[in-house]
């Protein structure tokens, strides 16, 4: 969700580069990318076991993260009404507000 220009635009009055030499669509990729390659810009959820494992190690501290909240429950139109997906959705609603 977090692109390098999110993070130049909320910690650097430089923008970032208009293209990178490679670019993933797969967090993990970018994270076994980055074990040869150099740097990777994932969250700490994500890379938690890369990281536990002594793989890769944050360079920058907490304070420069980009924070979102962004989540998406997906499921085809055609079940929006359905007992279970609705019953779902109602249990994740309430389980996310408890973290709130």
């Amino acid at each position: 969700m977090v692109q390098w220009s999110d993070w130049f635009k909320a910690h650097s009055n430089q923008r970032a580069p208009e293209r990178f030499a490679l670019r993933f669509d797969r967090a993990m990729m970018s994270l076994d990318a980055a074990l040869g390659l150099g740097v990777a810009l994932e969250s700490c959820t994500i890379a938690g076991r890369h990281m536990a494992e002594g793989k890769v190690k944050p360079i920058l501290s907490l304070d420069k993260a980009v924070r979102i909240k962004a989540h998406f429950v997906v499921y085809p139109a055609r079940h929006e009404k359905r007992a279970p997906v609705e019953a779902f959705l109602s249990w994740l609603h309430g389980e996310a507000a408890k973290g709130a």
